[in-house]
């Protein structure tokens, strides 16, 4: 009686142990120098490391059972597989030596992925090869509207095999991707579709926002006209995302991101501008979003012409308190060699400096030593705080510092006046 109660709790516990391991990652990677890989989650076209998986005599095994449904990576020297995920089994096989592409199985989600992009490129390279014909035939010959019915038959080809997976895959996140794909007279943008939040989790709706934006593009313009030349097609994208303030916080997120990396940073507070009116108290219960919300705020605050955010200098004196016809607020790392470029050059021109400017230096250092060390070599008129003094303070993310050095220029009113990128910018201040 004993054992056969044993037994039936044994098999209980088996069972349930079977069923929690509910979904899970299963690869044979073949040929690969390196036993480790990383996987990570695309939030758009970026990716969020989440762990590091041992490759274990050519096969990996890992458990899905709490990974949110979107899109994943995992990476190493040797090899990089994207896969989506939505709550299913993955299988896949992969020969680093033969640079094949990567075979997924027991996947209904990669599956219509691969079979619908191998289906695409075709139907696209068809499609591309028509639209130049049409432009070099004339409409009256008869050939033209041989070219117009091939090209109307490749959109509806298109667009039936797409509304096919949304017939028959109504719950997969490929049918609400591929939904991107549907053919439209000018962008993707134009067609009227429902944008999921899920779609953020992939690289696709990221890839066709840039494509968008890539249209707007002129190599004849400077940098002020390009700038002002992507304002229509930011206002296209927000006018789009407008029912759904989640996915425009991202979307806005994600384009400030792109576009201060090359520092366009006109556009970037143009867009935050945006951002900070359509969605102020939209979605702000969730604490990610929100934390966005406030970084986006941060940039529309400090534009030029904003009244630069007030913090501590030294004991009980605040920046605003300074008395000065002009304030160099500069923010800086000891391991930024852009930074030792400008700051050597503002210290050999230091002798030069207008008596009624103040240089304020603050560090993004963790170290008070390091910081202490790099900053021996400033004149002793210079203002110096760390970020390692009071971390707290979170003075850095109120200026919306996205890299090194960050150079702010006020006024006596402590207003913003330029944000200058070399010293030849600030050569005013020197006599």
């Amino acid at each position: 009686m004993i054992s056969k109660l044993y037994l039936s709790v044994f098999i209980l516990l088996f069972s349930l142990s079977i069923f929690s391991q509910k979904y899970i990652l299963k690869a044979n990677i073949l040929n690969s120098k390196s036993d480790v890989l990383v996987l990570s989650k695309y939030n758009f076209n970026d990716k969020n490391y989440i762990d590091s998986l041992k490759i274990i005599n050519n096969k990996i095994f890992y458990k899905l059972d709490d990974f949110e449904k979107g899109m994943y990576n995992i990476k190493n020297d040797y090899l990089s597989i994207d896969f989506i995920y939505n709550k299913e089994n993955i299988v896949m096989e992969y020969d680093c030596s033969k640079k094949e592409d990567v075979i997924i199985n027991n996947s209904i989600e990669n599956k219509i992925l691969n079979d619908f992009f191998s289906f695409y490129e075709t139907n696209n390279l068809s499609y591309t090869l028509l639209s130049q014909l049409q432009k070099y035939y004339p409409q009256k010959d008869d050939f033209y509207d041989d070219i117009i019915d091939k090209i109307n038959q490749l959109n509806q080809d298109n667009f039936d095999y797409i509304d096919s997976i949304k017939q028959n895959y109504p719950k997969t996140l490929v049918s609400k991707i591929l939904q991107l794909y549907t053919p439209n007279k000018t962008s993707f943008l134009d067609t009227n579709i429902s944008y999921s939040n899920d779609l953020s989790k992939t690289v696709f709706l990221g890839d066709l926002i840039i494509s968008f934006i890539n249209t707007y593009q002129n190599k004849d313009y400077s940098k002020e006209q390009q700038e002002k030349a992507f304002e229509p097609a930011i206002d296209i994208i927000f006018e789009t995302f407008d029912d759904n303030p989640t996915l425009s916080i991202n979307v806005a997120e994600y384009l400030i991101d792109k576009f201060r990396y090359f520092e366009f940073d006109e556009i970037s507070e143009y867009i935050s501008v945006k951002t900070t009116k359509f969605a102020k108290d939209k979605c702000l219960n969730n604490a990610v979003l929100r934390n966005k919300y406030n970084k986006i705020t941060a940039l529309a605050n400090v534009r030029t012409g904003s009244v630069a955010p007030n913090f501590n200098i030294r004991k009980k004196i605040m920046l605003h308190d300074i008395k000065a016809k002009n304030k160099l607020v500069i923010f800086w790392t000891s391991w930024c060699p852009h930074c030792e470029e400008f700051l050597n050059d503002l210290i050999e021109k230091n002798k030069d400096l207008s008596s009624d400017i103040k240089i304020i230096t603050y560090s993004l250092d963790f170290e008070n030593e390091t910081w202490k060390e790099a900053a021996k070599k400033f004149p002793p008129t210079w203002i110096n705080r760390c970020m390692c003094e009071d971390a707290t303070e979170a003075i850095p993310d109120a200026y919306a510092v996205y890299g090194t050095p960050a150079i702010f220029l006020l006024n006596e009113k402590n207003i913003i006046i330029d944000k200058p990128k070399s010293i030849d910018e600030i050569d005013f201040l020197f006599y």
